[in-house]
C-alpha cells in the first residue's frame, strides 16, 4: 500500500514537473515569437493629421486614420490646398475668386478673395497658414500675376517686367514657388522673348520683395546658345532650398551647346545679403542645422575651385552656413565620403543631418551602393540596381525610410504602369513590410498614403493596409502638406 503511494505520489511530482516545463516552454515561445515580429512603423497614438480627397459622391472628403471616420466637406472644386492650422482655400464658382474657410465648418464662409480678370492656377499656403499665395493666367502655364493674401488683404507681387504683353510677344510664367519654414517667399519668373530667356529669381520676406538673381544671370539669355551662361535649348532657374538660417541654394541648369539632353547645373548660395556662385555641381541640399552639402564634378569646375581629390572626377565639399573666406563661403572636402574605388558621388538628405550617398557603379554591374553618413559615420545601407530604376528611399523625420522599386526597365519614370514595390524599413534598416504600390506621401504622424496598382488611395498604419474604397481619382492631401496623385482609369 505503502509502495502503491509512493508511485502514486511520484507519478504527480513527474506531472507537475512536466506541467511546469510545459509553462515554461510556452512562456520561451512566446518570447521568441515576440521578439521575431517585424519592427513596425512608428504612429502617434494621439495624432491629428487628417487625409483630404475626392470621393465617388465628388465630395472634397475628410479622413481621420487614426479613428478611420470620414466626413463629407463640399463639393470638390477644381483648385484647393489646406493649411497647417486648418484652413482650405479653394476656387470659386466662376473661377476668378477663392474662398477660405475652416475645415471644420467649411460651409461657413469667412472669406472671399478677388482676383483679376484671369482664372485662378496655383494655391499655396505658408507653412503656418499665415499667408496664402495665389496665381492667375490665362492656362496653366501662363501666369500674369501673383499675390499673397495676409487674413485682411492681397498684395501683388508680380515684377514689373514680367507683365506679358497684350501680343503674346512676352509670354511671362512663374517656374517655381518656395516657401521658408519662417514663412519667406521664393519665386521664380521666365520671360521668352524671342530667341532670348530672361531669368529672376526674388525673395519676399513678408514686407518687400528682393531681387537676388546673380549678375551671371542678369543679361537675357539665347537660346541657341553661345558662351558661358548661354549653352543650350533649354534654361531654367530650379532645385530651389531653404535653409532653417534662412539662406537660399538653387541652381540654373542648362543642355550643352549641342544641344544634348544631360542638364548641367549651376549653383548659388543666398545668405541673406550677398548671392554667391558655387560652380557647376552634380547636386546640393541643406542638412536641418543648415548646413550645405555640395556634389562637385571636377570636369565641369571652373578652374579657380577645381581641386582634384586622389584623381577622382568627384567629390563632395560643405559649407557649415557661417564661415567665409576671402568673402566666399569657406568650402571644406570631406575625407569620410573618400570611398575605394568611387568615382562618382550623389546624395540627399536623408533626414536630420544624416545623408543618403550613392557610389558608383560596381565594376562589371549595374550595382550602385548606398550609404548613410550622419556627420561622423559612414554605413553601408543598401544597394540599387540603375537597370531596374530602383531602389530610390524617403525619408521622414525619424529616419524610417520608404525604398521605391520598379520592376519595368524599360522606363524612366516610376507610375502605376510599372510593377512597383515601396520597400519599409525602420532607422536601423531592419525591414518593416512591402507593399505593392507607387507614389507616396507621409503624414506627420507616422501614416503613409500611396497608390496601389488599383489606384485607390491606401493608408499604411503600421499594422495593415486601409484602401479608402469611394475615392475616385485625383489629388490627395494630408493637412501637414503631404499631396499625391492617383489616377483612376477604369
Amino acid at each position: 500500500m505503502k509502495e502503491k503511494k509512493k508511485r502514486s505520489n511520484h507519478l504527480i511530482r513527474i506531472r507537475k514537473l512536466l506541467l511546469v516545463i510545459s509553462i515554461l516552454m510556452l512562456v520561451l515561445a512566446g518570447i521568441v515569437y515576440v521578439t521575431n515580429q517585424p519592427p513596425q512603423l512608428y504612429i502617434n497614438p494621439n495624432g491629428d493629421d487628417l487625409l483630404f480627397y475626392t470621393a465617388k459622391s465628388n465630395m472634397l472628403t475628410m479622413y481621420n486614420p487614426r479613428t478611420n471616420e470620414k466626413q463629407a466637406l463640399m463639393p470638390r472644386p477644381d483648385t484647393w490646398q489646406v493649411s497647417f492650422d486648418g484652413q482650405i482655400a479653394f476656387q470659386g464658382a466662376d473661377k476668378t475668386n477663392i474662398t477660405v474657410a475652416d475645415v471644420e465648418s467649411v460651409g461657413q464662409k469667412q472669406a472671399i478673395i478677388a482676383s483679376s480678370y484671369d482664372e485662378i492656377r496655383i494655391i499655396s499656403w505658408s507653412p503656418e497658414g499665415h499667408y496664402l499665395l495665389y496665381g492667375s493666367g490665362e492656362d496653366r502655364f501662363s501666369f500674369n500675376r501673383i499675390y499673397v493674401w495676409d487674413g485682411e488683404e492681397s498684395f501683388d507681387l508680380t515684377p514689373r517686367e514680367f507683365i506679358s504683353s497684350e501680343d503674346n510677344s512676352e509670354n511671362s510664367y512663374l517656374d517655381a514657388v518656395i516657401w521658408s519654414d519662417k514663412e519667406q517667399l521664393a519665386f521664380v519668373y521666365t520671360k521668352t522673348v524671342g530667341d532670348y530667356k530672361l531669368h529672376r529669381i526674388y525673395i519676399w520676406d513678408g514686407e518687400q520683395t528682393i531681387d537676388i538673381t546673380p549678375e551671371a544671370l542678369q543679361a537675357p539669355i539665347n537660346t541657341n546658345g553661345t558662351g558661358r551662361y548661354e549653352r543650350g535649348i533649354s534654361t531654367y532657374i530650379g532645385n530651389i532650398q531653404w535653409s532653417s538660417k534662412q539662406h537660399i541654394a538653387f541652381e540654373l541648369s542648362y543642355t550643352d551647346d549641342e544641344g544634348v539632353n544631360e542638364s548641367q547645373h549651376s549653383a548659388f548660395v543666398w545668405d541673406g545679403q550677398t548671392v554667391h556662385t558655387l560652380g557647376d555641381v552634380n547636386n546640393q541640399g541643406w542638412s536641418a542645422e543648415g548646413q550645405l552639402m555640395v556634389s562637385y564634378g571636377y570636369n565641369n569646375l571652373p578652374w579657380d575651385r577645381a581641386i582634384p581629390k586622389n584623381n577622382q572626377s568627384h567629390f563632395v565639399k560643405r559649407w557649415d552656413g557661417e564661415t567665409y573666406e576671402n568673402g566666399q563661403p569657406h568650402l571644406e572636402i570631406i575625407p569620410e565620403l573618400d570611398i575605394d574605388d568611387t568615382t562618382y558621388y550623389a546624395f540627399k538628405w536623408a533626414y536630420g543631418n544624416t545623408i543618403l550617398y550613392l557610389s558608383d557603379k560596381q565594376e562589371n554591374s549595374s550595382q550602385r551602393h548606398q550609404y548613410l553618413w550622419d556627420g561622423e559615420n559612414l554605413r553601408y545601407f543598401d544597394w540599387r540596381d540603375d537597370n531596374l530604376f530602383g531602389k530610390y528611399w524617403h525619408f521622414n523625420e525619424r529616419g524610417e525610410g520608404l525604398g521605391i522599386e520598379s520592376l519595368d526597365p524599360t522606363r524612366g519614370d516610376i507610375t502605376r504602369f510599372t510593377t512597383t514595390y515601396l520597400y519599409l524599413h525602420d532607422p536601423n534598416n531592419n525591414p518593416i513590410t512591402t507593399i505593392n504600390g507607387y507614389r507616396v506621401a507621409w503624414s506627420k504622424d507616422g501614416y503613409i498614403s500611396f497608390c496601389p496598382p488599383s489606384d485607390l488611395i491606401s493608408i499604411y498604419n503600421g499594422y495593415e493596409v486601409i484602401v479608402l474604397e469611394d475615392f475616385i481619382g485625383g489629388d490627395s492631401q494630408w493637412q501637414s502638406g503631404g499631396r499625391i496623385w492617383c489616377s483612376i482609369t477604369g
